[in-house]
């Protein structure tokens, strides 16, 4: 599982509801893709991303070219009310944690995983030929 982390600043005047439009208005990706978009409270410029990805490092490497393409054209359409990207990385997701009652590690995109609707998304993609890494 991978996640991608976005800390974005708003264009002065712009909104999050300007920013989710501009988002929306794209088709999806060629992988399942779960995205988080959060404002900052003390901030309302401020928009912290994560982006998930049933992917493996390995298959985000080789599926860089398709997923650059997919991206770059999101990344025009946002730049509307983008000011700056102030960081943009990367990483592989390694655990999930329960605070709830634990901490109770509970297996990334697992049946009782939070991302777990992604693998099934992943799985449906594969048969019909959607997933194209």
């Amino acid at each position: 599982m991978i996640v991608a982390v976005f800390r974005r600043r708003l264009r002065e005047g712009s909104t999050y509801a300007d920013f989710l439009r501009e988002q929306e208005d794209d088709p999806g990706f060629s992988v399942p893709t779960r995205v988080f978009n959060s404002v900052n409270l003390s901030n309302d410029r401020e928009i912290f991303t994560l982006a998930f990805l049933p992917v493996t490092p390995k298959e985000l490497a080789e599926g860089q070219t398709i997923l650059a393409e997919e991206i770059a054209n999101r990344v025009q359409r946002i730049s509307q009310v983008v000011e700056s990207v102030e960081y943009e990385n990367i990483f592989e997701v390694h655990t999930e944690l329960d605070f709830s009652q634990g901490p109770i590690e509970i297996s990334v995109g697992g049946s009782d995983s939070l991302l777990g609707p992604l693998e099934v998304m992943r799985e449906s993609m594969e048969r019909q030929g959607r997933f194209l890494l």
